[in-house]
């Protein structure tokens, strides 16, 4: 079980008070660092950063980081975040583009669609972290509108791989993510 620290529950956080990593949350967070950007953010002290404050908004002040690892761990799940023993900092450093490059702080971000490195990733299995790199691995991903048929589809897929030992890889979104992961 990876200890829960200031710097694990700021990043559990960070994952989760906004949609996505974007370029300019994460130079928010290289700047101040995760334990004082997840605070400004719920203090909502980031006027300098407006594109940083329309991100997280929504849900800065929602956020239980608490409460989101009590409901990971009761469906058996854990959060492993940068510096956590097994981050797969070699599988996610193609996704570290130079970040400020096209980032304009005044409340446009102009690399929006550069795919970046997640701040955090829910794990579920045994005590072991997988090598990213060498898994075997499917992603089931879709519509936040889930019918029965969706919910019926995405958890025999998912079934399906756990059975062939082939690791789920998903947002957790609520819908088709969530359906495959329980």
């Amino acid at each position: 079980m990876t200890p829960v620290t200031e710097s694990w529950e700021a990043w559990l956080y960070l994952n989760a008070v906004c949609e996505r990593p974007t370029a300019a949350m994460w130079d928010f967070v290289d700047i101040y660092g995760p334990v004082d950007a997840a605070e400004r953010i719920r203090r909502r002290a980031t006027e300098e950063f407006r594109d940083v404050a329309a991100q997280t908004e929504a849900r800065a002040e929602k956020i239980d980081p608490v409460a989101l690892r009590t409901l990971g761990e009761r469906h058996g799940a854990r959060f492993l975040c940068p510096g956590n023993p097994g981050w797969p900092a070699e599988a996610f450093a193609a996704l570290d583009h130079p970040r400020q490059h096209g980032v304009d702080h005044s409340g446009t971000e102009v690399g929006s669609a550069l795919p970046l490195a997640p701040f955090g990733l829910w794990i579920r299995g045994g005590p072991d972290i997988p090598d990213f790199a060498t898994a075997r691995t499917a992603s089931i991903v879709g519509t936040r509108d889930l019918t029965s048929y969706g919910r019926v589809v995405a958890s025999e897929l998912a079934e399906a791989c756990a059975g062939e030992d082939i690791a789920v890889i998903s947002g957790g979104a609520l819908g088709i993510d969530i359906a495959a992961h329980l």
